[in-house]
Formats: C-alpha cells, structure tokens, sequence
C-alpha cells in the first residue's frame, strides 16, 4: 500500500522582501516508502509549484533535488510589488501529494543602507563553555569625536565579562568606560553603557574615529554558559530610553547624531531584503541634534562566522548557542566514533529521512534530535551541515591523522583529482591520496548498482538509489587509500543514461580535492532510449568540443540499414529521433541492431533491440 508524501521544512519561510532582491526558499518533504534499510526504494518524489497571483514582470524556478528536496528562486521586478501565496508541491509516482505554503510579500522600501550613520548587531555562532568577543560596528560618513552607547544582553546564556576598545587607524581612546547596569532599569535585561571620548583637553592628540564603513568599535565579551541547549537564541539589542542613548558626537562637540530608527524594514544589499519591524526613536528640528543614524539590529554575520546557520538569509543580531558535542554525530555520547562515520555514511546515502517519525530509520529519532545532529556534523565549524568537508575530517580523526578541530577550519586546499567517462566507466588520475568519494549519479532507470575498480578493495563501498539517483561513497575506515596514480574507479552497469551531479573528495588528512572533469574532447554516448522500442528511438550523446557527428544503424550481418549525418555539432548534450526507417523509406523490421555514433576521431556503438 502506498503511502503518501509528508512535508518536513520550509525555510525561511513566509517573508517581505525589495524588489531586485533574490528570494530563495528551501523545502524538504519525506515519503516513508523511499526509506533505507534495505538499500532500495519503490517510491520517489516530484516537486512543483504555485505562485499566487503569477508574477507580471518575472519568472520563479524551481530546483527538484530529486530527493523530496528542492530550492525555489524568484528575483521580483518593481512590477511585481504586492503580496503571493506560494505553494510547493510533492507528488509521488502513484499521484498522491502533500502541499506547504508560504506568503510572501514583494515592496520598494529603503534600507538600512539609505542612513548614512549606523551602529549595528550582527549574528555569531558560538559553543556552550567558551569565551567569546562579540563585535559592535559603527559606519559614519565623517569623522567621530565621541559615542555613548547602551546595549541589553540575555544574561540566561551569556555573561558579560568585559569590555573591549578596538584598535582603530592605530589610536584608542583617551577615555573608555563601560558601566553594567542591573536588570529592570533600562531592560528586563542587564545592560552595559559604554562611553568613549577620542581625544581629551591634554598634551597628548589622538585623531577622531576616521570615516568607514562597518569599522568594529568595541568587543562585548561574554561568558558563555555550559548548560544552554541546542540552538539557543541569546539577543543582544539596542536600548533606547533618552536621547543620549547611542548618540555619536563630531569632531566640533556641536553636533549630536541620534538614532531616528530602530531595526529597518528591508535590506537593500546584493545579499536580500530581510523582513523587520520599524521603530522610530524619534525626531527633531534641532540645529545641534542631527537625526540621521539607524540602529540596525541584523542583517548581517560577524566575520568569520558566515553562514553558521545557512537556512537562515536574515539573521537578527544575537548569538546562536549549541552544545559542544561536535564528531557526537548518532547521538549516544561518545565523539569520534566509528558509529558516527557509519551514521554519517547511511545519511549521505539517503537511508534515513530526517522527519519528525519515530517509528522510521533511524528508530526512535524526533525532529530534535535530527536537528542536534545536523549541529554535530559540522567537523569543519564552516555552518553547513553533513557535507563531504565534514566527513573526510571525522574519518581523518579516527584513523588517528589529525586532533579533532578545535576552530573554524576554512579553504583546505588538498590538491587535485580528475575523472574522466569511458562508456560506462569512470576513471580517475589524483596526485594525492585519497580517502574518500562520494558521487551522485542522475539515471533514467534502475540499475543493479556499480561495479567497484580493484584500486577500492579494502575501503568502505556503499550505495543506495533515491528515486532517479544513484549515491556511492567509497570511504578509508582502516587506513586504506587510493594512492597517486591513474585508475578505474568503478562501473554503471546496462544500457542507461546517466550523469554525474556531484562529485566530491576527501584525502587521509581531512583536506578536501579539486575535482575536475577532463572529458572535454571525447564522445560519451549515453544511450538509446527507449531499448527495446516499437516505433521511435531517441539516441543520446554528449560532445565535448564542436565535431562533425553521424550516426548508423547495422543488422547483425553488419549490413548499414541507416546513416544519419548530422554535420557540425556544438559541444554538449544531443538527442536524435530515429523513427525506425531503413535508408529505402521502409520499417526496419524486428531484431537486433547496433547504433554506432562517429564524431571526429571518436567512435561509440550501443545495441539496441527492435520489437514487432
């Protein structure tokens, strides 16, 4: 009995964005019937969409994964202003379907870009127990004398132990003070208010703050509290209560800029527009105060923490807190263990669905605890989840190459590999070592699964089919590798086109390879399509550069029974109809024959089988 497609996440769902801006949508559905264990499923899924009303002036994609997984993009024209319904669509192949639906809404707001003074809160990452140095940013379009600066933290997560002066155009400050205040006078919150005073009425001269843009004033450093759990949202924000609160003052002391807004409603940069609420502080007409400063609580990362949480485009300027239990990927509280590389393997693979079911593999496991997981993959600390940087790092901890990370690891080079298509092989030619491989394969049909080159005995090899899509991993469990050289590295069996979407590895040190495909001059033939046929063949071949091409058709006695000249071919994929006549007008009649492709020096035949 079929069983019908669920929804599991949409990210970051309902939104207002600027026009001009790129919106992305992230869905995610489940069908229990593609679930694992048994390394082959009877169900996929298809996705699609609805866009209510249709747009005027654009045209929205969207990306199936093949997977129950799939991207929606749609960059809106001013044409477009005005509020949608979008609904995203799963349907298995017995017609059954499942739908989500998100509003969004399109405007031509200004940003915070358009305020020429802003002080700004950005969103971090950070594990439970560190110690952290939270930044506070200024941009000022002229020189700075003095701030005054009041800001409220969530003292549940965090503890304020310090407070430090940045070293800006080589100065500090004459004077800097901070003053923490309890919670309950300015905030439910506890507070600190930090003042600065560039240059005082001395001997000694200190230049102004000089113009810039996103130039960090001062660290907030925080103690981080050992027992937050998973996913922890501490908020860090600005706090208005007088007119001096987060004032700038210039280089005469005559001029005071204030803030004239709180958060903005739109961002108008090439990274989107992010939904928030406006609140004004207040404005005036007086010659001393100048209300041209916005108080800008989001919008952007703290350097060096980009993308920590990659299903979130508009993050809100706090700190996000998960428990230190990185490499404790299947959850039963040991790290770096072969049980997490064999988790790690089944989730590539796509063995398990990450729903909210416990009854489907893995038994047991709530959307919780998938999501406690996801935080656990990250080897390499660069935000993005159960990816193959991730991977080839815990197979290099536990094969005792390296100490488990302890920071962000960033732009790994680890040499090259290049793979090339030889009918149904794939060869490879690396010069360094290699540990592991993951491949995703689109295919047109099942197949039995790969044939494995002798250079990967004694290494893990797996796979698995979801829906139209092969996945193979081959992985160095005991300090097996692919040593430097040139190689077969496996096999898709039949007669089936297929492609290669992804291609991905890793050496025995964790670092990960340049993969690059140096077929660019021969003829991959990939198959006729459909084999048997009746009446009707579409023929399939990719070229690699522009060549003459033809096709024949033989008999089994090696009579040509059709030529097809094509002539000068682009580079790429082609498909040719051939629509069973003979070179004589007539209907070629049943029985075996061989399709031969020639395009310049390269040669490629398929058989193809001719039914009555």
């Amino acid at each position: 009995m079929d069983r019908p497609p669920f929804f599991v996440s949409v990210a970051p769902g309902d939104g207002v964005y600027g026009a001009g801006s790129l919106i992305q949508e992230s869905v995610v559905f489940g069908d229990s019937d593609m679930a694992c264990p048994m390394g082959h499923v009877t169900d996929f899924l298809t996705l699609s969409y609805y866009l209510i009303p249709e747009p005027v002036a654009s045209s929205p994609e969207l990306v199936d994964n093949g997977d129950g997984s799939g991207l929606f993009q749609w960059t809106p024209a001013e044409e477009d202003e005005g509020s949608y319904t979008l609904g995203l669509v799963a349907t298995d192949i017995y017609g059954l379907s499942d739908t989500v639906e998100v509003s969004l809404g399109v405007c031509a707001q200004p940003g915070y870009l358009d305020y020429s003074y802003r002080l700004q809160l950005r969103h971090m990452c950070a594990f439970s127990g560190e110690q952290i140095y939270y930044p506070v940013y200024l941009t000022n379009p002229e020189p700075v004398a003095g701030y005054e600066i009041l800001i409220a933290y969530d003292s549940s997560c965090l503890n304020l132990q310090n407070v430090v002066e940045n070293v800006i155009g080589g100065y500090t400050s004459e004077y800097f003070a901070y003053n923490p205040i309890q919670p309950g006078v300015v905030d439910s919150f506890p507070a600190v208010r930090v003042v600065a005073l560039r240059d005082m009425a001395n001997a000694t001269y200190t230049p102004p703050f000089p113009p810039d843009t996103d130039q960090v004033l001062f660290y907030l450093v925080f103690d981080v509290y050992s027992d937050v759990p998973p996913n922890r949202k501490c908020d860090i924000k600005f706090i208005v209560n007088e007119a001096g609160d987060n004032s700038l003052s210039d280089t005469s002391g005559l001029v005071l800029h204030v803030p004239v807004i709180l958060d903005v409603a739109v961002q108008n940069s090439d990274s989107g527009y992010c939904p928030f609420e406006e609140y004004f502080v207040g404005m005036g007409d007086s010659s001393a105060i100048a209300w041209d400063m916005a108080l800008v609580d989001g919008f952007d990362w703290v350097e060096g923490w980009t993308n920590c949480d990659p299903l979130n485009p508009c993050p809100l300027g706090l700190i996000t807190v998960n428990p230190a239990l990185i490499g404790d990927i299947n959850l039963n509280g040991d790290r770096y263990e072969i049980g997490d590389v064999v988790f790690f393997n089944k989730y590539l693979l796509g063995c398990y669905i990450v729903d909210d079911d416990t009854l489907t593999p893995p038994v047991g496991w709530t959307l919780q605890d998938w999501g406690q997981s996801r935080i656990n993959s990250d080897i390499n600390m660069n935000g993005f989840y159960y990816e193959m940087g991730d991977l080839v790092l815990l197979t290099a901890v536990i094969n005792g190459y390296i100490n488990p990370p302890a920071a962000k690891i960033v732009n790994q080079d680890g040499g090259v590999v290049k793979y090339s298509l030889k009918g149904n092989r794939i060869y490879i030619k690396n010069d360094e070592e290699i540990s592991a491989i993951y491949l995703r394969i689109k295919l047109d049909r099942d197949v039995k699964g790969p044939i494995f080159g002798e250079v990967t005995e004694g290494m893990l090899r797996d796979w698995n089919i979801i829906g139209n899509e092969l996945r193979i991993l081959i992985l160095s469990l005991d300090n097996k590798s692919i040593l430097p050289g040139e190689w077969n590295l496996l096999e898709i069996p039949g007669d089936v086109y297929w492609k290669i979407v992804e291609f991905s590895a890793g050496t025995p040190k964790g670092a990960l390879l340049k993969v690059i495909h140096t077929d660019k001059s021969d003829l991959q033939f990939t198959g006729v399509f459909p084999n048997p046929l009746r009446e009707k063949a579409t023929i399939k071949f990719v070229l690699g550069k522009k060549e003459h091409a033809n096709i024949k058709i033989y008999d089994v006695s090696g009579k040509i029974v059709k030529r097809l000249d094509l002539g000068k071919l682009e580079a790429g994929e082609h498909a040719v109809i051939w629509d069973r006549k003979t070179n004589m007008d007539k209907r070629a009649s049943s029985g075996i024959y061989f399709v031969e492709i020639e395009a310049g020096l390269h040669r490629a035949v398929r058989k193809v089988i001719l039914m009555k």
